[in-house]
């Protein structure tokens, strides 16, 4: 699993979360992914977590991805591992909910 903060603004960052194969076969036998914003970058302590963008690509697609990281391409391949990025109602517009209310 690869773990990308981008800086959204001044004060917001992102993170994009690459899963790679074995993580979606672990995940499969209820074995979770987990993120420690902890183990960020200093630079992204003082700032707020604006999206998570989840991604799943082919073996391909991550070794490409990886290239452009190590050139230090960070904005050409996270166009690259999102290029098919469509918003379709019900996406996330409305407003999310919590799983279990609380006191229940």
């Amino acid at each position: 699993m690869l773990i990308v903060p981008f800086r959204f603004n001044a004060s917001e960052f992102s993170l994009m979360v690459i899963l790679e194969p074995e993580n979606l076969r672990r995940m499969g036998q209820n074995d979770p992914a987990v993120i420690s914003l902890a183990k960020l970058p200093p630079e992204y302590k003082d700032m707020s977590l604006g999206d998570i963008i989840l991604t799943a690509p082919s073996v391909e697609d991550i070794a490409e991805a990886r290239r452009m990281f190590g050139a230090d391409q960070l904005g050409q391949a996270l166009r690259y591992l999102t290029r098919g990025y469509r918003v379709e109602a019900g996406d996330h517009d409305l407003p999310y909910r919590a799983a279990v209310s609380k006191g229940r």
